[in-house]
């Protein structure tokens, strides 16, 4: 999700030595019988992948993936909101959104509580399909819990930007987050133990 939030240019890091490499397909599923499905960053290269298998299904994931990505412009401009009060460009932006798939708002809306299970079976019919799909779902949970449908925003948000994984693994982002907050000023401090946070001026 790094490159669907501000601070992701806002910071700058590659101006403090972080860089990044494009893998696209950013997620390929093995199936055991030696099928594959690459879920590319253009989800209609998906869909070619997964004609190979199934032309109805690989139908079924456009239309999916056409309710994921407007699921996911709203959420995720939700998500940069303030929470403590009513974003109204955000409510604007969603009805927006929301109109550009008027015959699809209910399923776009069940999203959130349906089980990913659920959602799968609905619209899936290859058994190779349906266990990419469960693969792929994102959530950190059984599948057939409710509500672990909106995990399928982490596959919107694969085809909305290209997945970059950073060069020197995971730690290299907070190591240019430590270079940023170095050179304007501050500091990093590693295991010392804290006696109190002091605050002034509202800041810790």
């Amino acid at each position: 999700f790094w490159d669907s939030f501000p601070p992701s240019r806002e910071l700058q890091l590659e101006s403090y030595g972080l860089r990044r490499a494009l893998v696209d397909p950013g997620h390929v599923y093995l199936h055991p019988d030696g099928a594959s499905i690459a879920f590319w960053a253009d989800a209609r290269k998906t869909v070619e992948d997964i004609k190979r298998i199934s032309v109805k299904d690989a139908k079924a994931y456009l239309e999916f993936a056409e309710v994921l990505g407007t699921f996911a412009e709203i959420a995720l401009r939700f998500a940069r909101a303030n929470p403590t009060r009513l974003d109204w460009g955000a409510v604007w932006h969603a009805v927006k959104q929301t109109m550009k798939i008027r015959g699809r708002i209910g399923e776009m809306l069940s999203l959130p509580f349906l089980s990913a299970t659920e959602i799968i079976a609905e619209r899936f019919e290859h058994q190779i399909v349906r266990d990419a799909l469960h693969a792929s779902a994102g959530a950190t949970v059984p599948n057939n819990q409710s509500g672990t449908g909106v995990c399928f925003l982490w596959m919107a948000t694969l085809h909305r930007y290209p997945c970059q994984r950073p060069i020197g693994g995971v730690q290299a982002i907070p190591e240019a987050l430590a270079r940023r907050l170095r050179s304007l000023g501050g500091d990093v401090v590693c295991e010392a133990p804290v006696a109190q946070i002091t605050l002034k001026g509202g800041r810790a």
